[in-house]
């Protein structure tokens, strides 16, 4: 009765074709992706104690190219203005992955945890910073890729510290994450460094919230959140690595009834501290600044009516 397991398997048919018209008038297919996936899981669970668990998952998934990644014409990404093209050539990603954590429920509404994880990589999408007359980002099939790190959460009731603060509730998230990558020299890209961190994973992640609740319907929140530095798209031809440098971000939600029954008030901020997003080169002990911006705040007020 203290262990359960939960097994299954999800089955995918995929079926993708990117179409190209020439001058003549005729079609031709330029890159597809078509085949069928088996996706199994295992998760077992042992509980020692009523409120303690312990958790353990074995699964594979895929990662397949997305329509912009395949199309091998260059265009201007909207947000960013950079110029993207896609590769033809990229194949789904095969992804095995585990992990391993300990859940303990210390009160009502409240969880402790821990835990360990690893990830194997066949064939992982990275995006790549192509040296060409017009430097331009694209996308490159890497050999493979192995992440392993910690995780621990915590969400406890404020009332903890006094009973006065019993509409407080805190929450957090770390994780520490080591990743590589290794890569081969071929076809147009050729990338400067054969083995580095996956691109768009950073060495640490935090969240953080405060949450208010209370019994006349009043509801707040302030989070917070902070990465590590990562590999925003690795270079090409002796080009050093692009990064993205770590940045802060602060959100906030508060919702409250109105004065008629059933309609309530939603008020959402986010980016408040407006950090600016900003990606540097390193080589030979110098450090440059590839590209900054910035984003802007954004404030949203919505309402609800419950009848």
């Amino acid at each position: 009765s203290k262990l359960q397991a939960i097994v299954g398997a999800r089955v995918e048919t995929y079926a993708l074709a990117l179409d190209s018209r020439t001058r003549f008038g005729a079609d031709s297919t330029v890159a597809s992706v078509d085949q069928t996936d088996v996706a199994p899981a295992v998760n077992i669970v042992y509980s020692p104690q009523e409120n303690l668990k312990i958790r353990g998952a074995v699964s594979r998934t895929v990662d397949r190219p997305e329509f912009r990644e395949l199309a091998p014409f260059l265009f201007t990404e909207a947000t960013s203005l950079r110029q993207l093209k896609g590769n033809p050539n990229l194949v789904p990603a095969e992804i095995m992955g585990g992990d391993l954590r300990v859940d303990w429920f210390v009160g009502p509404g409240e969880l402790l945890s821990a835990g360990v994880f690893y990830k194997e990589m066949k064939d992982p999408i990275e995006q790549v910073f192509v040296a060409a007359a017009s430097s331009a980002y694209s996308f490159q099939t890497a050999d493979e890729a192995t992440l392993y790190g910690v995780e621990f959460d915590v969400q406890l009731s404020a009332s903890r510290l006094s009973e006065s603060l019993e509409n407080f509730s805190f929450q957090g998230n770390f994780s520490w994450i080591d990743s590589e990558v290794t890569v081969s020299r071929s076809g147009i890209f050729q990338p400067t460094n054969l083995k580095r961190p996956l691109e768009g994973q950073a060495r640490y992640v935090l969240n953080l919230a405060i949450n208010y609740a209370s019994l006349s319907g009043w509801d707040g929140a302030l989070f917070f959140n902070r990465f590590g530095e990562r590999l925003s798209a690795a270079g090409g031809s002796g080009l050093p690595d692009i990064y993205e440098t770590s940045r802060n971000a602060v959100d906030a939600t508060a919702s409250f009834p109105l004065l008629r029954e059933g309609v309530r008030v939603k008020v959402k901020a986010t980016n408040l501290l407006d950090a600016d997003y900003r990606f540097e080169q390193s080589a030979n002990g110098i450090t440059r600044m590839q590209r900054q911006y910035s984003v802007g705040r954004t404030v949203s007020v919505g309402f609800s009516w419950e009848f």
